[in-house]
């Protein structure tokens, strides 16, 4: 019993959280970008060239981790306030278009946020529910060589909300694992063009040309990482 109230006391008073989340990310854009590559006749399959064999399918995807910081400021108490930042989603989808000598678009997708968050705890601190407004930037570029469209980026309002976990517990530091979610109205993206020319020699050559048309994309998704932290500042009040 004296354990459990040295330790309650110790998780009572005003406190710093400093942390960082590595993860993966899942739902977010990826099905809705791919639906629309093949919807706009960019998901035919590569054959093997003079240089090589075999043959690639399209479009293919890739996903890389997550990573965002968090800073929790605990009142006295089980409650407090917290700001999250980050990119919690980031993907790249590649397309192609068996038209001439082929076009290609290859998409990059990253979702950035930043929120300030109400938080919630248990009474040792071990255990927190964070919510709040979030603003978040989905920005989207055509990475492929000779692409003809602009970068874009769209801002969006909408909410985050965390659960964090500790699996380990000491007075100056934890690890924990977390899970974080996010709800936001979809984002609009496109249109993507390539293009290229056939038959150049000619008088009139041919203008080969593929575009991802415009359409939107979801945003709302959710993460599941571990946490690394630091508690900062007196332990008691």
């Amino acid at each position: 019993m004296d354990l459990q109230a040295q330790e309650l006391n110790e998780n009572q008073g005003r406190r710093l959280y400093l942390s960082v989340t590595g993860g993966l990310g899942f739902m977010g854009p990826l099905s809705d970008i791919e639906d629309q590559m093949k919807a706009s006749g960019l998901g035919d399959t590569q054959t093997g060239g003079f240089f090589s064999s075999g043959s690639t399918e399209h479009p293919n995807s890739s996903k890389i981790p997550i990573i965002h910081l968090t800073a929790n400021y605990w009142l006295k108490g089980r409650q407090g306030i917290s700001l999250e930042a980050g990119l919690l989603d980031y993907i790249e989808v590649n397309g192609y278009d068996d038209i001439g000598i082929g076009n290609y678009i290859f998409l990059r997708s990253a979702i950035w946020s930043a929120s300030l968050n109400y938080t919630f705890g248990s009474q040792n601190r071990k255990r927190y529910l964070s919510v709040g407004p979030a603003l978040l930037l989905h920005h989207v570029k055509d990475d492929a060589s000779g692409s003809l469209t602009d970068a874009q980026t769209n801002w969006l309002v909408g909410l985050n909300t965390s659960y964090t976990a500790h699996l380990i517990d000491r007075p100056g530091w934890f690890l924990a694992l977390k899970a974080n979610g996010r709800l936001a109205p979809k984002s609009e993206i496109g249109p993507f063009v390539a293009e290229h020319q056939t038959g150049i020699i000619n008088p009139q050559p041919e203008n080969q040309r593929s575009e991802f048309a415009q359409t939107k994309v979801r945003i709302t998704g959710f993460s599941v990482g571990l946490t690394a932290g630091l508690k900062l500042g007196a332990k008691t009040d």
